[in-house]
């Protein structure tokens, strides 16, 4: 109403509303009413020339208003003050609630870990109850077992006597039955060279009855001679080879599985220095010259991979 009377420009009017609008805040405690009564109040007076009035008003204004923003201030401290002590009551309580819990988690703990040891304590019992049972059966199946090892080490010790008696026996016999081989495979090597021989002589005498003989018959002697060498050569190596391998069944195998690029006149050559034959009676079995026997010595240990200080009769002698 004030205002209203103001902006008639019924001065008088709107301060007189004004003073008791002022007097009604101030019996009602109301500090924004007195406020507002104060700021029209200093407008109405300074509109009335009455500066002196307007500037009281308007003193009173600025304390209201520093009264308001101070009151305002304490409220939200009070508020801001409240909101800490309950944020603190609230912490407070959360941290003794988290308190109590790990207290109870203890306790539970506490309570697990006795009844886990309780509860190891009587696996361990009944184990070692369990492992000393089976210490007294195992001793008891122990002392058994060592009357019948015992028993069975008797039988065992008579077995060995006789297998040990056997086994002499065959060695003796397997001793005996291959020196004999090797004795009846040498005499059959001595025949053949004996053989050989004796046919290279006729086939020389006939080479130099050759020359006495008329040019008619020269071919069909000489036909002769070359048919005696072949015959000879391919007799004598099969009869060598049938008698070598029932004294030797493995060698061949063996010298295959080692050396499987040998040619058959390789071959044959093993099987002669595996004998320990000499050069001269290599050739006179082959109808080869000792020359050409050395030289083929010589291309198989090359063959074979064999140093110059390692003896190739040795190594053929092992297989």
């Amino acid at each position: 109403m004030g205002d209203c009377y103001l902006l008639t420009d019924n001065v008088n009017k709107s301060i007189e509303v004004l003073n008791d609008a002022l007097d009604y805040s101030k019996q009602a405690g109301n500090l924004t009413s007195q406020l507002k009564a104060a700021n029209f109040l200093s407008l109405a007076y300074e509109k009335a020339g009455q500066y002196k009035e307007s500037l009281k008003y308007q003193r009173l204004f600025n304390v209201l208003k520093d009264s308001i923003n101070n009151s305002d201030e304490m409220r939200l401290a009070g508020r801001l003050e409240m909101q800490y002590l309950f944020e603190k009551q609230q912490k407070e309580n959360e941290l003794i609630q988290q308190i109590e819990l790990a207290g109870k988690q203890k306790k539970a703990l506490i309570f697990m870990a006795i009844s886990g040891v309780l509860f190891l304590l009587f696996i361990i019992l009944f184990l070692l109850n369990r492992n000393q049972k089976i210490k007294i059966k195992r001793n008891t199946l122990i002392q058994e077992g060592l009357l019948l090892e015992s028993k069975n080490l008797s039988l065992e010790k008579q077995n060995l006597e006789l297998e040990k008696a056997n086994l002499q026996k065959e060695l003796d016999f397997s001793s005996k039955e291959l020196e004999f081989r090797n004795k009846e495979l040498a005499t059959h090597v001595m025949y053949l060279i004996r053989k050989n021989e004796f046919i290279s002589s006729i086939t020389n005498r006939l080479i130099e009855l050759n020359k006495e003989i008329s040019l008619k018959n020269k071919g069909h002697i000489l036909d002769i001679v070359r048919e005696m060498k072949a015959n000879v050569d391919n007799t004598v190596w099969g009869e060598f080879e049938i008698r070598f391998q029932q004294v030797h069944n493995e060698f061949y195998t063996k010298l295959n599985e080692l050396h499987p690029d040998l040619t058959p006149n390789e071959k044959k050559i093993c099987a002669f220095l595996r004998l320990n034959m000499t050069t001269k009676d290599i050739s006179s079995i082959t109808f080869q010259t000792a020359k050409s026997i050395q030289v083929a010595r010589v291309r198989l240990r090359k063959k074979m991979g064999m140093a110059q200080d390692e003896n190739l009769i040795a190594f053929l002698q092992q297989l």
